[in-house]
């Protein structure tokens, strides 16, 4: 399954420039992005559409998008993406900063914002594996919930709004553990073995992804279980 217009590609300008700093890589807003996954991803009716992420639709949660050209690895592995809860906190004066570099980025401090690693997107693109790059984009955006109480109900604001959160990697067990004692022992596992057995079954719902770097937002494997150790 193809999408219907083009993932947009990091500007050349960015990828062209570094600061005269240690790593000298620098971040932009991507609103093309922006405008690229709600036509795509979280709209209706359209090849790509998922419907995992209507929670974001109905509550209006604006996900914003930041390309890095700057290199970053834990674990061994290059960070691909991350996700994270936009709203500026800790000091006041830091709070402040980077409030206003939200709003002249973006007109608004959104909900969310992901950061995805444009050098890694731009040879992505370049050898056609598009895949890889809607598969990073998308992981990132289920970490983009509704937060819960303790009951496991959505949780709202005084006023009805959402109050928005990290949803978790939908497991953190080993392999081995799996294999070893059955995906029962794992209080999480089971999803997604269930995904595992229905793409042998039925092939991938979009494409087939090779990715071999990490989500930055729980600094774990982008897809599939953790290795064994």
């Amino acid at each position: 399954m193809a999408p219907a217009t083009s993932f947009p590609r990091p500007p050349e300008a960015l990828l062209a420039e570094t600061l005269p700093v240690s790593g000298g890589g620098l971040v932009a807003p991507s609103l093309d992005v922006e405008a690229w996954v709600r036509s795509e991803i979280l709209a209706p009716n359209r090849p790509l559409s998922n419907y995992d992420h209507a929670h974001l639709v109905d509550g209006q949660a604006r996900v914003a998008f930041l390309w890095s050209t700057e290199v970053e690895r834990r674990q061994g592995r290059r960070t691909l993406g991350t996700c994270q809860l936009a709203a500026p906190k800790g000091r006041a004066w830091v709070a402040a900063q980077r409030r206003a570099q939200l709003v002249g980025w973006f007109g608004e401090v959104p909900d969310f914002l992901v950061v995805l690693d444009a050098l890694f997107v731009t040879h992505a693109l370049s050898t056609g594996r598009t895949a890889d790059v809607l598969a990073v984009v998308e992981h990132e955006l289920y970490h983009a919930a509704q937060d819960t109480d303790r009951e496991g109900e959505p949780k709202y604001t005084p006023d009805g709004e959402p109050v928005w959160g990290i949803r978790p990697h939908d497991t953190e067990e080993f392999a081995g553990v799996v294999r070893r004692y059955g995906v029962s022992a794992s209080a999480n596992a089971g999803p997604l073995a269930e995904a595992v057995e229905y793409v042998r079954e039925n092939g991938p719902d979009v494409a087939t992804a090779t990715l071999d770097g990490l989500c930055g937002t729980c600094r774990g494997p982008i897809g599939g279980l953790p290795a064994e150790a």
